[in-house]
C-alpha cells in the first residue's frame, strides 16, 4: 500500500450517525408530550432554528461528508463486520464498576474491568453520579425538561448495552433494542457503547438543571426558614459544591495520562532528508502493519505496539515527503467484501514483509517459518523493491534483530549510509540497475 493514509467510511461508525438518532429520538418525545398543546404557535422559532442548524451543518459538513463517502480509498461499507463489534459488548454494570484509571479503583476492580467489563470502561459514572441524576428526576418530575432528558438518558443507556444484556460478563440472552439497529443498513457498523457519550450528556444536563434548582431554592429561603441572607447564600453556595465533590470522588483518575515526546529520529528533520526524492516510494523496517499476525503471542506483541508505526510517525514529521509501503488505518479491502480493514495490502513476494516482522517481534508463526524456508530472500528483496518501484530503504534501530535486516539488505542492494539514527539506502533503483548488469 503506498498510500500513506486512506479514508474510511467513518459516517457509519462516528458521533455524526449516532447523535443524528439520538436527536430524531429527542424530537419524537417532544411531538408525543406536547401532542395536546399548540406546537404550531412555536413554529416560527422552529423554522429560524431550523434554517440556522442547516445552513452551519452544510457549510462544515458538506465537503467532509462528501469526501468520506465517495472519496479516494473510501469503504463500500462498514469498517468492522456487525459480528465484530457484538463482540465488543457494554455490561449493565459498567457505569458502576470502575476501571483501571480512576484514583479510588483497586486491583480487584483492574482485574474484573479486564476480564469481564473490557468494553465497558465509556459507561462508568460511578455509583453517586447515578444515585443524584435518579434524585433529580424524582424530585423535579413536574419539569418536562427534566421528564425529557431522563428519558433520553435512559434511551441512549439501553441502546449503548447493545443487542443483548450482559451482566457482570454473563451473557444473559435477553435480546436489547440495539439488536434491531445492527440489523438496518447504515447503522450496522455503529459500535454500541458509543451511545455511552449521549448517557454522560443528558447526565451532565440533569445534573445542571437539579444543582441550579437546588442553588435557586436555598438561595430563596423557602428550605431554610428565617435564615439570613448571607447564611441562605453560603448555604445555597457550599450545597451544590459538596454534591460535586462527593460525584467527582469517585471519578477522579488515579494518574494523569502519560505524555512522552515523539521519538522520530533526527535524520527525518534534517537536511539529509532531502536526498530522499519527493514523492517516491520508502521501504521502512518495521514494516508498518496491524499486528493481528501476532495476537495470539499476547504478552510478545504488545511492548512493540506503541513503536511499530514509528515510520507513519515520521513520515508525517517529514511533511509527508514520501509514500510508505505498508501502514495501519481502515481502508477498503482488496477483495471488495463489505466490510474495511486496518491490515496493509499484503505485496508480492511475501517474504519480504514475513522477515521484517519476524526480525521485529524475534518471534514466527508456522505460516512465516515455512514461507522463509522455501524463499531465496535475496532475490526476492530484490523483486519486491523493483516491483513497487522502491527509492529509498530504512532501517530503524528497533525490535529484536534490526542488525539482521541491516545486514540482509546490505547482500542485497550495498552498503548503507548511517544518518540522524536510522541506517538508510538511497538511490535502491539506480543500485539495482547496476546489479542486473
Amino acid at each position: 500500500m503506498h498510500h500513506p493514509i486512506t479514508i474510511t467510511d467513518y459516517l457509519r461508525d462516528t458521533t455524526l450517525v449516532s447523535t443524528l438518532l439520538i436527536a430524531a429520538g429527542a424530537i419524537v418525545l417532544y411531538l408525543m408530550a406536547c401532542r395536546k398543546t399548540n406546537v404550531v404557535s412555536k413554529w416560527p422559532y422552529v423554522k429560524v432554528a431550523v434554517i440556522y442548524a442547516l445552513t452551519i451543518g452544510a457549510v462544515l459538513l458538506v465537503y467532509p461528508v462528501y469526501f468520506t463517502l465517495f472519496g479516494p480509498g473510501h469503504i463500500n461499507g462498514v469498517p468492522n463486520s456487525p459480528q465484530d463489534l457484538a463482540a465488543l459488548h457494554a455490561d449493565l454494570l459498567g457505569p458502576f464498576l470502575p476501571g483501571g484509571y480512576p484514583w479510588l479503583t483497586s486491583t480487584h476492580f483492574e482485574m474484573v474491568a479486564i476480564e469481564r467489563l473490557t468494553s465497558s470502561a465509556p459507561m462508568y459514572l460511578g455509583v453517586p453520579l447515578v444515585v443524584v441524576l435518579a434524585a433529580i428526576v424524582v424530585w423535579l418530575r413536574r419539569c418536562p425538561i427534566v421528564l425529557l432528558m431522563g428519558a433520553m438518558l435512559a434511551i441512549a443507556f439501553i441502546l449503548s448495552l447493545g443487542s443483548r444484556l450482559y451482566i457482570y460478563g454473563n451473557d444473559t440472552k435477553i435480546p436489547l433494542p440495539f439488536i434491531i439497529l445492527a440489523h438496518l443498513p447504515f447503522f450496522d457498523g455503529l459500535l454500541a457503547v458509543r451511545f455511552s457519550l449521549f448517557t454522560a450528556l443528558f447526565g451532565a444536563g440533569l445534573l445542571t438543571i437539579g444543582l441550579d434548582e437546588c442553588y435557586r431554592r436555598l438561595k430563596d429561603g423557602h428550605a431554610l426558614g428565617q435564615s439570613s441572607p448571607f447564611w441562605r447564600k453560603l448555604t445555597a453556595t457550599c450545597v451544590p459544591l459538596v454534591v460535586v465533590a462527593v460525584i467527582a470522588i469517585p471519578l477522579i483518575p488515579g494518574a494523569p495520562q502519560p505524555a512522552t515526546a515523539s521519538d522520530v529520529p533526527p535524520f527525518f528533520t534534517s537536511a539529509s532528508l532531502n536526498s530522499i526524492p519527493s514523492g517516491s516510494v520508502v521501504l521502512t523496517y518495521p514494516y508498518p502493519n496491524a499486528i493481528s499476525e501476532y495476537e495470539g503471542f499476547g504478552a510478545f506483541a504488545h511492548p512493540f505496539v506503541n513503536t511499530i508505526d514509528t515510520a507513519l510517525l515520521a513520515q508525517s514529521v517529514s511533511g509527508m515527503r514520501f509514500k510508505l509501503i505498508g501502514g495501519y488505518g481502515w481502508r477498503p479491502r482488496p477483495d471488495k467484501e463489505a466490510y474495511g480493514t486496518p491490515t496493509a495490502s499484503p505485496l508480492k513476494p511475501a517474504s519480504v514483509e514475513a522477515f521484517f516482522d519476524t526480525s521485529f517481534y524475534g518471534i514466527a508463526t508456522d505460516a512465516q517459518l515455512d514461507l522463509l524456508s522455501k524463499s531465496d530472500l535475496t532475490s526476492d528483496t530484490r523483486q519486491f523493491l523493483r516491483t513497487y518501484h522502491v527509492e529509498t530503504v530504512i532501517v530503524f534501530a528497533l525490535g529484536k534483530h534490526p542488525t539482521i535486516v541491516v545486514n540482509h539488505m546490505t547482500a542485497a542492494i550495498g552498503p548503507p549510509v548511517r544518518s540522524g539514527g536510522v541506517t538508510v539506502w538511497f538511490h535502491v533503483q539506480r543500485r539495482l540497475a547496476k546489479l542486473a548488469r
